[in-house]
């Protein structure tokens, strides 16, 4: 291949790298200089880790000298990386990704009583239902039939609002009866969208419900914002389990690098007047918060009432002084905790108490 910028384009596309803004998981392209056979590159990309940006170096140049009529000993490549900033507003705030690497494990139940617990507390709280494929919390929230305002002065969308949660989901944009056929770009925009044009300026906590497995969402995710934490939620059925430790393993890959706050277990056990029934098993979750020295932060049990709340849109916790609702303001409490016990969010994330609730 001839070296000129058209075939440069071509092998930097063959290593992720765009020439349109957001049509790739790696970056954009900024600028190409030829001249006497020297070539200067400038990629704008979103993974600032030293891993990420040696690997990609590394591919480039291997591809230009394999492919390019390019001779690396009388000429030179030079490729300069700058890191996208990530928005500085939003991660002011407390944010923390309700994550379930399987899928009908409860994730967005639990995403949507912690929320409410949290609003309970006296915190400003925000929730992001990113699960763009399966939204659920307008119907949680008892939003469907409500759409968001646009604030025309400062172009920004205005989160709808219920029990104290500024909430934002797809199902308030889409026809109810519709699937959802999204390409992964088309939903990585959406999200960015709902984190960056949206007015969450008042929010002390925000919350992501992400979808479920290990998608582009939860790259974009960590490419967008300064993540406090994750909180895995699963059931302890062994099948279950299988994804958490696959979805420990994705936060904890350096290129991603977000610190696990702890691991809920749902659909602990099936509770009646004289025993404790473990439908899925027992301990399951805590037993990989332990082998992984995570945090376990609770349990919590199978009820219909917990589904008969999420279905009318009235979420469980408000109700009193039951013992399902202690259980999700005691997983809240152990959050806050570990969180506010942070100087910085580097730091290791650690439970004073690792015993969790049940």
């Amino acid at each position: 291949m001839k070296l000129n910028k058209k075939n440069i384009l071509i092998i930097l596309k063959e290593c992720g790298v765009s020439d349109l803004e957001g049509n790739s998981k790696i970056g954009t392209i900024k600028n190409i200089l030829i001249s006497a056979n020297n070539i200067k590159l400038e990629i704008s990309i979103y993974n600032p880790t030293y891993n990420f940006k040696i690997k990609l170096k590394e591919d480039i140049t291997s591809l230009i000298n394999s492919k390019i009529d390019f001779d690396s000993k009388k000429s030179s490549l030079d490729i300069i990386l700058l890191v996208q900033q990530k928005n500085k507003e939003i991660n002011k705030k407390k944010i923390i990704a309700i994550s379930s690497a399987k899928g009908g494990v409860g994730k967005s139940t639990v995403a949507c009583n912690l929320a409410v617990s949290f609003a309970q507390k006296g915190y400003k709280v925000g929730l992001i239902d990113a699960d763009v494929y399966g939204p659920s919390q307008h119907i949680m929230f008892d939003i469907e039939d409500q759409s968001p305002a646009l604030d025309k002065k400062n172009n920004k969308i205005i989160p709808l609002s219920n029990y104290g949660v500024k909430i934002l989901s797809i199902g308030n944009f889409v026809n109810q009866n519709s699937p959802v056929i999204w390409r992964g770009p088309m939903a990585t925009k959406a999200f960015k969208q709902f984190v960056e044009d949206v007015d969450w300026s008042d929010v002390e906590y925000l919350f992501i419900d992400l979808p479920p497995g290990t998608s582009d969402i939860h790259l974009t995710l960590v490419q967008s914002l300064e993540l406090d934490g994750a909180v895995i939620v699963s059931t302890p059925q062994k099948i279950a389990l299988a994804d958490v430790k696959k979805g420990i393993a994705m936060f904890k890959k350096e290129d991603i690098s977000v610190p696990i706050i702890g691991l809920v277990e749902n659909m602990s056990y099936y509770e009646t007047e004289s025993k404790k029934d473990f439908i899925f098993g027992e301990h399951g979750v805590r037993n990989v918060a332990e082998d992984y020295k995570e945090n376990f932060l609770g349990s919590i049990p199978l009820s219909s009432s917990i589904r008969e709340s999420c279905d009318v849109g009235r979420p469980f916790v408000l109700q009193k002084d039951t013992n399902v609702k202690n259980i999700f303001s005691s997983i809240a409490d152990n959050i806050d905790q570990i969180i506010n016990s942070q100087d910085n969010k580097s730091k290791k994330l650690k439970i004073t108490n690792n015993k969790g609730c049940s």
